[in-house]
């Protein structure tokens, strides 16, 4: 690939000006223009290698592996109360219904919804809503 690339680019530069660099020391001009185009050169081939190198950490997973993955996945047994809180179907989370000493709360969304922090203030019942810093965020 990097020979491949190499041709590439060296067919850019015309015959006449590479013949003239190597046998003409004295153009000066000639010289500054044909080592700016050389770097510019490397520093591609550089960044192509880089490219590859990074492509070839991404192995495409088989498609039997990711099956047999998902049919793993099960929902686990558990002795509390459960609610459900947020939409109903994204975003939406299973918590215990347990929110007895509870003084914060990270939400596990990353979306603009928020169903599920609005859910839990419902069910708290909080005497203050500027607490919840949700209600003072641009929704």
């Amino acid at each position: 690939m990097k020979q491949m690339i190499k041709k590439v680019l060296k067919g850019l530069l015309p015959t006449r000006v590479l013949n003239a660099y190597c046998h003409v020391e004295n153009l000066g001009a000639i010289k500054d223009q044909v080592t700016l185009i050389a770097n510019q050169v490397n520093s591609i081939l550089w960044r192509a290698e880089r490219v590859m190198t990074i492509n070839e950490l991404f192995i495409e997973t088989p498609k039997e592996k990711i099956e047999s993955f998902i049919k793993s996945l099960h929902p686990i047994k558990t002795e509390h109360e459960l609610v459900r809180l947020g939409a109903k179907h994204d975003g939406g989370y299973l918590v215990p219904k347990d929110f007895k000493g509870i003084k914060a709360l990270f939400s596990p969304g990353v979306g603009h919804t928020s169903a599920f922090e609005e859910d839990f203030y419902r069910q708290c019942r909080l005497a203050n809503s500027n607490d919840i810093y949700i209600w003072q965020t641009n929704r």
